[in-house]
């Protein structure tokens, strides 16, 4: 996860089932992946895993698709193929490859078929093999690569994949720092933690604009504080470049900063490291008490420097308990979007205990069987199976690790509505493995909080 280009469950699959270890299988899985021959991946992984003996096409093609195993992949293929095996000249094989792609055509696709086929039967071909070849060549009107354009996306990948080993903290914050990748926020947070990274949360004195990553520590920048403004970040920032802040009223005083900003700093616990002995509810009291509901006001009178919305705070403020651990985590997950010390599951930990769930991390010992299991949404993609039905790749996150789910079309059209926001979701589904892959078919999905499913403990 993090790393560019292959970190979508498609990608990571297919990485999972060739197991990839050269640079040249990871270029070819990257075209692989493409719609022009992801039709012919399981062929692929049956000729690359099982050393399956095979024929290619047709004679003529063995040496022009074998280190692809016998299947057109890269878009060059389109020429190659059409040059050997119709006789077809370069220009004209690049001509095809372009009115496939639809970018500049000089003819009619079917002109092109004639010339194949004519071409073909001119060389002796076999009709069949023919058929078989153009097929196969037709596949290419779906988004496809270059080689080339593969060979760079790899390179990029790999150099992805050493800072990820090597610079873990800094690559996953610079991922966070980005705005994420293929999946939520939260999904890269529990994976930083499932690395063993510590996450730590925002801080007045100690957090940048955007995540920064450490040894084995990620700081979460100000950047996920949902609400906070832009003149806040600003104020805060400017005002800390002078020296940091030691209490609410030094901070407020340097800063002047909206009291809803305020706010969100304290309910996500970036005023902790300054609050002395006030609580989080002490503070917002103090908030609450001294100044109006939104905006700094002007115009009124200081008083020893401290902010003119202060100056009407009582003699005392009331003694608040801090709020409970679980509050804690709801408030930062409620402004952040995920939680630092913890996986977003755990808020529901009570309503999980009832129930006998399969974590990710086991599915491997229950292939063949329906187990129940829960997580969070991280992905999904919307698809139509071969029937034109509309069906669903899902991964859900259920702290342990991913579960990677299909909801095939009569599972989707019944339940696939459900899948509208992160969740939690609570499902049973069979267990599946494919070429030391494991994945879930998705038998019945609910909302966690609205879960009647049995299989209580």
């Amino acid at each position: 996860m993090g790393v560019f280009y292959t970190e979508s469950p498609a990608s990571r699959l297919l990485c999972a089932k060739s197991r990839a270890d050269t640079f040249e299988l990871l270029v070819l899985n990257t075209s692989m992946i493409r719609p022009a021959s992801n039709q012919y991946i399981r062929l692929y992984l049956e000729r690359l895993r099982n050393h399956a003996p095979y024929e290619p096409l047709d004679p003529s093609l063995r040496d022009t698709l074998t280190d692809s195993f016998g299947i057109m992949v890269y878009q060059e293929d389109v020429v190659n193929v059409c040059t050997t095996f119709a006789g077809m000249s370069p220009a004209t094989g690049d001509g095809l490859r372009k009115a496939l792609s639809k970018k500049r055509p000089t003819k009619h696709l079917g002109a092109y078929a004639e010339e194949f086929f004519a071409g073909s039967r001119h060389l002796g071909r076999d009709p069949a093999a023919a058929q078989r070849v153009w097929e196969m060549i037709m596949s290419f009107a779906g988004y496809s690569f270059c080689k080339g354009h593969s060979c760079s996306y790899i390179q990029i990948a790999q150099h992805s994949c050493a800072l990820r080993a090597h610079f873990p903290a800094e690559f996953m914050a610079a991922v966070l720092a980005n705005g994420g990748g293929y999946y939520q926020p939260f999904a890269y947070v529990a994976e930083a933690m499932r690395m063993g990274l510590s996450v730590l949360p925002p801080d007045i004195n100690a957090s940048q604009f955007r995540c920064v990553g450490k040894g084995r520590e990620i700081r979460i920048g100000l950047q996920f504080i949902k609400g906070l403004s832009a003149d806040g970040v600003e104020r805060v920032l400017a005002a800390r470049e002078a020296r940091r802040f030691t209490s609410i009223f030094d901070l407020q005083s340097r800063t002047r900063i909206a009291p809803g900003d305020l706010r969100l700093l304290i309910k996500v616990g970036a005023l902790d490291s300054i609050a002395q002995e006030w609580t989080r509810p002490m503070m917002l009291w103090l908030v609450d008490a001294g100044g109006p509901a939104d905006g700094p006001t002007s115009g009124r009178s200081t008083h020893a420097g401290w902010p003119d919305w202060f100056d009407d705070l009582p003699p005392a403020i009331p003694v608040l308990k801090e709020y409970s651990p679980e509050r804690r985590r709801r408030e930062e997950y409620e402004t952040l979007g995920f939680i630092t010390d913890a996986h977003p599951m755990q808020l529901h930990a009570e309503q999980l205990g009832r129930y006998r769930l399969c974590p990710s991390t086991e599915l491997h010992r229950h292939v063949g069987r329906h187990v129940l299991a829960a997580g969070m949404l991280t992905a999904a993609k919307p698809v139509h199976a071969r029937s034109d039905e509309p069906m669903e790749f899902a991964t859900f996150d259920d702290g342990h690790g991913l579960i990677e789910a299909v909801l095939f079309p009569d599972v989707f059209r019944e339940r696939g509505h459900v899948l509208f926001d992160q969740g939690p979701f609570i499902f049973r589904g069979k267990v599946e493995e494919e070429f030391g892959a494991v994945t879930l078919s998705v038998t019945h999905l609910e909302r966690l909080e609205r879960a009647r499913v049995r299989s209580v403990r």
